[in-house]
């Protein structure tokens, strides 16, 4: 694999914390990515290292002149695609801090936020840390920008009262997450979805976890139904990788990591299978009067989500119930998917906007 870097001064000592990011056509984002980057660099940054994933955009030029006036840029441009986890697991190895801070090239980090995960990290000794991620968007009459907000708020709360009951909780938003580079274990290449992979083989090693719900950062939403849809089926698609990756943590009920599993994401990932058999019972109960009509609602809101697909509903409560219909076909989609054992782990991100 053949890559070209820029500036980087191994001369000089880094015990602090390295920021992470991988980039494939992130030329609407990138700059201010950077931009917001340095303005935290007081804050206890010591290095920073961006891969680009192929980009066929201006994403490489805007990196390599950045790079030419910051000497703590490490950019590594790679001439094949790669995808995020094997650039992460790539850049992670390259990087000489003890603290990598994982994020999205979307994801902005407002004021404090470098200084705040730091000191959590020392006060908690935790291995990886979790934050809040709250998504921006401008409210539209068609997008699902609202919904979508509406669920990470969910589950930042749903998160947040696992730590706190449990001491562990289900997954660190990969967006932007805090892991100890001694700690780190590459994710295989040939999986979907890191996050849930990085938390999970923290509880599997014993490690310490900390999720910070007082820190929150800020993610572009696009709001767009079909690019959702796809982001959907492809984490449905990792979410079932680990599901057997780590069958030893989750399917022994005893364990404190199995009740918290299936109390969040097994309810969750089992979802259309639930819809499926309410609607057949339903069906198989035609003659009662009440039956027959939640048979056709159903039915009714089943083809709401399939209209949403293709052109975008303006009454908010049917968005709203379409959208959590649709949601749940992408599981299914994702299950398809996993089940036919696609290696490749690269995609095509939604279009994005800071």
């Amino acid at each position: 694999m053949k890559t070209t870097k820029c500036n980087s001064p191994k001369s000089q000592p880094k015990p602090g914390l390295a920021i992470v990011c991988a980039a494939y056509n992130e030329q609407d984002v990138i700059l201010k990515k950077l931009e917001n980057i340095w303005s935290l660099w007081n804050e206890g940054i010591t290095e920073v290292w961006i891969g680009s994933d192929c980009s066929t955009d201006a994403t490489n030029s805007i990196l390599s002149n950045w790079c030419k006036t910051h000497q703590h840029l490490n950019t590594v441009f790679y001439t094949q695609r790669q995808g995020k986890i094997k650039i992460i697991n790539d850049l992670v190895q390259r990087c000489e801090a003890p603290l990598i801070l994982i994020t999205d090239a979307n994801i902005i980090l407002p004021l404090q936020t470098v200084s705040r995960l730091r000191i959590s990290q020392v006060q908690y000794q935790s291995d990886l840390m979790g934050v809040s991620v709250n998504r921006q968007s401008p409210f539209t009459k068609t997008g699902i920008a609202k919904e979508e907000r509406r669920y990470m708020n969910f589950e930042n709360a749903l998160k947040a009262m696992e730590y706190r009951c449990f001491g562990i909780f289900m997954g660190a938003e990969g967006s932007c997450l805090l892991i100890t580079k001694s700690a780190f274990i590459p994710v295989p290449s040939h999986f979907k979805v890191d996050d849930f992979f990085l938390t999970m083989q923290m509880i599997r090693c014993g490690k310490r976890l900390h999720y910070e719900h007082q820190i929150e950062v800020l993610e572009d939403n696009p709001g767009d139904v079909k690019g959702e849809f796809i982001r959907k089926s492809r984490i449905a698609n990792g979410n079932f990788q680990n599901l057997i990756f780590f069958r030893d943590l989750f399917f022994k009920p005893w364990q404190i990591s199995a009740i918290v599993f299936w109390l969040h994401k097994g309810i969750r990932w089992t979802g259309p299978i639930w819809l499926f058999l309410m609607c057949i019972s339903s069906a198989m109960e035609w003659h009662t009067l009440y039956m027959r009509i939640l048979f056709l609602i159903q039915v009714g809101i089943i083809g709401f989500a399939i209209r949403s697909y293709y052109k975008p509903l303006r009454v908010p409560i049917l968005r709203s119930v379409a959208h959590f219909y649709l949601m749940n076909a992408a599981i299914v989609s994702g299950f398809m998917a996993f089940l036919k054992h696609d290696p490749k782990s690269y995609w095509n991100p939604i279009k994005r906007h800071v």
